[in-house]
This record gives C-alpha cells, structure tokens and sequence, in this order.
C-alpha cells in the first residue's frame, strides 16, 4: 500500500526557512570572484542553525562542527537527510529521498530503508 504524502512545504517543521523560490542565482559574468564566506541558514526540519554548503568551499566543512545544508538539499541539512520522521497528520514513517530530493514514505524503500 502507497502512502500519498503532501508537497514538501507542507511536511516540513519549519516552512518559513525554506529558500525562495525563483531568487536570482549568482551567474559568472567572466570576471575573477571574490571567495565565497559561509553563511548559515536554518534546516527546514530541525530549525538548526547550518551551513549552507553553496557558499562553503568543501575544505572547510570538516572543520566547522556545525551540521551542512547541501544545495540540493531544499533546506535540509545533512543530519535531518538520514533520519526517519513520523509524520504525524498520517502518522506514518517518512524519510527523505536523495534520488528524488523529497520525502517519501518509508514503505516506498522497500528494504533499503537504512540506506542514506
């Protein structure tokens, strides 16, 4: 039996974090760029304070003891991204997909559930 779950902004515990939609993306016009400085945002999920990987070079995210958001991640960072979640409206378990970049029910995983 597959579980219908609702679009992704209705899911998640904290939808006033989620990026804007349709915001202009910073495009190289040929000239040399400053380096990018880290800035954080909090997880769509858990409301945590994160590092937006976007503006992180890869390097440094082994020292910052603080949890990523990886760009694909729509706000979620990469402690929420292997968790299983109850979602209580359906009181089912859900878990985000990487292939997919959503959640779906834990049932839809079949027996690759613990896979991340």
């Amino acid at each position: 039996e597959t579980v219908s779950l609702p679009a992704f902004a209705d899911i998640v515990n904290y939808p006033e974090h989620m990026p804007e939609k349709g915001s202009p993306s910073r495009k190289s016009n040929g000239k040399s760029t400053p380096p990018k400085q880290p800035s954080e945002k909090p997880c769509v999920m858990c409301g945590v304070t994160c590092i937006f990987a976007g503006t992180t070079p890869s390097r440094l995210h082994a020292q910052m003891k603080q949890p990523i958001i990886p760009k694909q991640n729509k706000g979620l960072c990469n402690s929420c991204d292997g968790k299983t979640w109850i979602f209580s409206e359906l009181n089912a378990p859900i878990k985000w997909c990487k292939g997919c970049k959503n959640f779906r029910s834990l049932r839809n995983f079949g027996d690759k559930y613990r896979a991340t």
